[in-house]
């Protein structure tokens, strides 16, 4: 629910430039001195406008009146004096006319005229400065109308809130009657805190699961479905509004959908509810959004603890966080001027809540921006209130700056700059402007000194202020203990011993291979020994002792070609290394193929024994913690996560760390040739040198750490090698404004490497 007008009342309300059409003064008035200024301001003749519609209300015990303007939907509180006073404001009696008669008409104490004639121009000024009166200054009106529309102009260019009115949801609430007198009933509230306390006691048996599954909440495609269900309920939200509004009796003029920071998000106008005289009425329709969707976050939290299936468990989850937690933090928080501030608002019966909290911080901090102290009593409450406001607002402002400054291609540092103006410069202005009104000499010191005092806040909340870090990695899943089966010299399958599936023990034959040339070659190598061997014979018969030793050193050169050959024709039966379980392609089509040396044949694995190897940017990766403070990586009791569509969350703990990173792929798969988010360039392309395309000589563009982690049973069976997933490590908590700088550097390393290549 976007917040109505604040009411404002005309006790407290700063004098206008005029107040009424009998006072438009030329410029030669406007230098007349003050006595005849004011004789000129008591025999005017204001008139209140005859559309207005006047409510009675109770406000901390003492009865007030709201005047609603109907045509644009705005409402003022007034005092029960001051109501009398303009009651008598018919475009006939003088303002001193009208006074004498409410005095006259207001005998009882609860009624009487309670301020002085004096008081009497300064409320004549509010009714036209809020153009509550029938004839009023054309000029000023003119002037409020151009500068309504040059605000409503230069707001189309502000990134942080737009707003899009859409339709008149009347008939869809008189349809709807019957479920808003259902929802917001007596019986219905005890049945909400029933379902509440049952899902809190249902989450409180699986928090662990509930609280780890958020970490995967923006993993993969996920951000879309939260994107969905955070519009679908903040619809309802405005829905839950809108009905209890009607419930009691309220119009809804409009809704539509407005635009936080570029984020859909509807609204409805539900100003009317400001009429109530109930409070408890007014406190509903506040509230009714934040009541609707913690219904619906009970009862998706109730079924999300109930049910098993994976892809209902996610949507479950996204309607949870986003029905509770996003509308407690932002909806239900008073220190923003939506559902929680009006509740508040209206629960201590103070009007201006937020005006008279800033008010009171300002106050104090008069000596820094107009070089004046405030002699009015401190109300400690309004004073925190409004200085918890003013952190928060800091806080949302650096947030809202650093959202923009990551998005992609430079775009978000402009909508940040453009953001911190919007932000900045009503306030730097209005300091201007007091310097250059203020006759102290100081003010421009004071105003230099409060600029350099909020801009060392903001740098301090940007060193100080840690938020959590984490690093994304792509990884591969692969088996923990594998074996790839292939020969050591090339040949023909002659035959296979196993078939896909076998299970095989260490020493177990797997395939035989025929290669007549090895065989052929082993045979002369025999046969040439033999040769050998008898011609050292004859020559040792004959004493010629020469020709022994030229003999002799041939007869090693062969006998080691056997022992060479014999080598590869045993390597013609290949064995199994390790146990496990063969995977293999099409048996049909191997057997009697030919296969070179090192061409994978089959694969001996564990299935229920998988690991993840993951590659980490080496520059993203100063967040983890060290070991003996010496800057060796933790290598135990480092948990990973990583989320899948198909089961939600697993966890993976860190095995290993390489001790240096490298340009080398661990796994192709890895790789942006074939299909992973690595960029990768070709060493042997760049080089010019012709390769075997079976090589590898692919390399990342930049260093890489390579882990390795452990994933246990179940997750094994969730999980098939060759798989690519997202590896989450939760790094220490950095600054905000470390984080800031982390970004915009690899942003400009980007872009001068991507310069540099084209320039290449």
């Amino acid at each position: 629910m976007f917040p109505p007008v604040e009411f404002n009342s005309c006790s407290s309300e700063k004098p206008g430039p005029d107040f009424g059409s009998n006072l438009n003064q030329s410029a030669d008035e406007n230098t007349r001195s003050k006595s005849s200024y004011k004789s000129e301001w008591k025999k005017s003749t204001p008139k209140l406008r005859s559309d207005l519609r006047f409510f009675p209300q109770r406000n901390n015990g003492k009865s007030i009146i709201v005047i609603e303007d109907p045509i644009r939907s705005k409402f003022f509180r007034i005092g029960r004096s001051e109501y009398l006073f303009i009651s008598m404001l018919d475009g006939k009696n003088t303002v001193v006319e009208a006074y004498e008669k409410a005095r006259s008409k207001s005998p009882t104490a609860g009624n009487a005229i309670d301020f002085p004639l004096e008081q009497a121009e300064q409320i004549c000024k509010f009714l036209s400065n809020a153009q509550l009166t029938r004839i009023a200054d054309l000029e000023s009106i003119q002037k409020k109308a151009t500068a309504n529309e040059k605000a409503k102009l230069v707001s189309y260019f502000n990134p942080i809130f737009q707003k899009l009115p859409i339709a008149h949801p009347t008939k869809l609430l008189e349809r709807t009657q019957a479920i808003g007198k259902l929802l917001f009933s007596i019986p219905m509230l005890l049945v909400w805190i029933c379902i509440v306390a049952f899902s809190g006691y249902c989450l409180s048996n699986q928090w662990q699961e509930f609280s780890a599954a958020s970490g995967g909440i923006l993993s993969g495609n996920r951000w879309l479905w939260l994107i969905g269900v955070w519009m679908i309920m903040k619809a309802v939200h405005e829905f839950g509004h809108a009905t209890a509004c009607h419930r009691f009796g309220g119009h809804v003029r409009e809704t539509g959908a407005a635009f936080i920071c570029f984020f859909p998000v509807a609204y409805v106008d539900v100003s009317s509810s400001w009429r109530f005289s109930n409070k408890w009425h007014r406190i509903t329709v506040a509230a009714a959004g934040i009541y609707i969707e913690l219904l619906i976050a009970a009862l998706a939290a109730i079924a999300w603890c109930s049910i098993s299936d994976s892809i209902a468990r996610d949507l479950l989850y996204n309607i949870t966080v986003v029905a509770s937690v996003t509308t407690i933090l932002f909806n239900a928080n008073p220190l923003m001027k939506f559902d929680g501030y009006f509740v508040l608002s209206d629960y201590v019966e103070s009007t201006n809540l937020y005006q008279k909290s800033q008010t009171a911080v300002l106050s104090k901090m008069g000596w820094l921006f107009q070089g004046s102290n405030s002699t009015e009593p401190t109300n400690l409450l309004l004073l925190g209130y409004g200085t918890a406001i003013v952190l928060w607002r800091i806080a949302i402002c650096i947030g809202i700056f650093i959202a923009f400054s990551l998005m992609g291609e430079g775009i978000g540092l402009v909508l940040a700059i453009m953001a911190s103006a919007f932000l900045v410069y009503p306030m730097l202005s209005k300091g201007i402007r007091a310097a250059r009104k203020s006759t102290e000499p100081t003010q421009w010191k004071r105003l230099c000194v409060s600029g350099a005092i909020a801009a060392s806040s903001i740098a301090c909340a940007c060193v100080f202020l840690l938020a959590p870090h984490r690093i994304i990695a792509p990884g591969v899943v692969c088996f923990s203990e594998s074996q790839i089966v292939r020969p050591s010299v090339s040949g023909f399958v002659k035959e296979l011993h196993v078939i896909d599936g076998q299970k095989v023990s260490m020493g177990d034959k797997l395939v035989s291979l025929r290669n007549k040339a090895i065989r052929n070659q082993l045979a002369q190598a025999k046969l040439s020994y033999q040769q050998a061997a008898n011609r050292i014979e004859n020559y040792r018969s004959n004493q010629a002792h020469r020709d022994v030793a030229s003999e002799t050193k041939m007869l090693r050169k062969l006998n080691a070609d056997i022992t060479h050959y014999e080598k590869q024709v045993e390597c013609l039966e290949i064995y199994a290394e390790i146990d496990g379980y063969i995977q293999m392609r099409d048996s049909t089509t191997l057997l009697d193929s030919y296969v070179k040396s090192e061409n994978e044949i089959m694969l001996i694995a564990q299935p229920d024994q998988k690991e993840i190897v993951a590659a980490f940017p080496q520059d993203q990766f100063d967040g983890l913690p060290d070991v003996h403070g010496k800057g060796e990586r933790r290598a135990t009791k480092l948990w990973g996560n990583l989320f899948l569509n198909e089961v939600g969350q697993l966890r993976c703990q860190l095995k290993r760390f390489e001790p240096r990173a490298t340009l080398t792929p661990p796994d192709i798969l890895l790789c942006a040739n074939v299909g992973g988010s690595i960029p990768v360039k070709n060493v042997a392309a760049q080089t010019n040198i012709a390769t075997d395309p079976d090589s590898n000589d692919i390399q990342f563009l930049s260093p890489h750490v390579i882990a390795k982690f452990e994933i246990d049973d179940w997750a094994s069976e969730q999980l098939h090698a060759g798989q690519r997933v997202n590896v989450i490590l939760q790094a220490k908590a950095t600054s905000i404004g470390y984080q800031f700088y982390k970004s915009a550097l690899g942003w400009l390393k980007h872009k001068y490497d991507s310069a540099i290549d084209s320039a290449n």
